[in-house]
């Protein structure tokens, strides 16, 4: 199962342990202007789990043996729409360094 899938599947599942599973020891993730810990990230997505329906939106763009790349068309808090583009640098076939970047 690729790397995507299993992401896909702890979303549909709210399969926290799951997600934890899939992000390396050393991950971190890097947002604009700011930078969070796996823990930090994990907490995150564990609080995002119960009402998100990112998962119905997001499409693999590519995803290879080094790194996976996501795309999804989202609506921000005042109701203007933006694109989310994740990219994340695997290493032993999980999560070690993901960015994201929105664009309006």
């Amino acid at each position: 199962m690729t790397l995507f899938e299993q992401t896909m599947q702890a979303f549909e599942n709210q399969d926290y342990d799951l997600a934890e599973r899939i992000h390396h020891e050393e991950f971190m993730f890097v947002r604009e202007y700011s930078m969070s810990s796996r823990e930090e990230h994990l907490a995150n997505i564990q609080e995002w789990f119960a009402d998100s329906t990112w998962h119905k939106r997001v499409e693999c763009v590519h995803e290879d043996d080094f790194v996976l790349v996501m795309r999804a068309s989202e609506i921000d808090d005042s109701g203007r729409p933006f694109v989310s583009n994740n990219v994340s640098i695997k290493q032993n076939g999980l999560y070690w360094r993901t960015i994201v970047k929105t664009d309006y």
